[in-house]
């Protein structure tokens, strides 16, 4: 049985970069998706922690532009103002963590 990847949105920015690795080495077999805005951004740092693909997202759309596909859970490191990361984990039942300074996304998600 193959593993549900982890989607890492803004996932090779500042934070999110730390967070890529920082998971690649905890758990080497984990099979990662980073995603944003820049495709050549995010496959960059896929090839080079391994396991892992690059994504374009794009957060105006409800589907964030994905091909319906699966993850295991959804990490966001990016201004979000649609909620449309949290609505995409919701209905895909996968898990979210939102890890932004905004405090408009802290807000929403402490009352959901």
């Amino acid at each position: 049985m193959s593993q549900k990847s982890v989607l890492l949105i803004g996932g090779y920015g500042s934070t999110g970069e730390k967070i890529s690795r920082a998971l690649r080495r905890r758990n080497p077999t984990l099979p990662l998706t980073i995603g944003g805005r820049t495709l050549a951004k995010a496959t960059a740092l896929a090839r080079e922690i391994g396991h892992a693909e690059g994504v374009a997202i794009d957060l105006t759309e409800a589907s964030l532009g994905l091909l319906p596909r699966e993850f295991s859970a959804i990490g966001l490191f990016a201004h979000d103002p649609p909620l449309n990361a949290m609505n995409f984990a919701s209905r895909a039942g996968a898990g979210y963590l939102l890890i932004t300074g905004g405090a408009f996304e802290v807000g929403v998600d402490a009352l959901t």
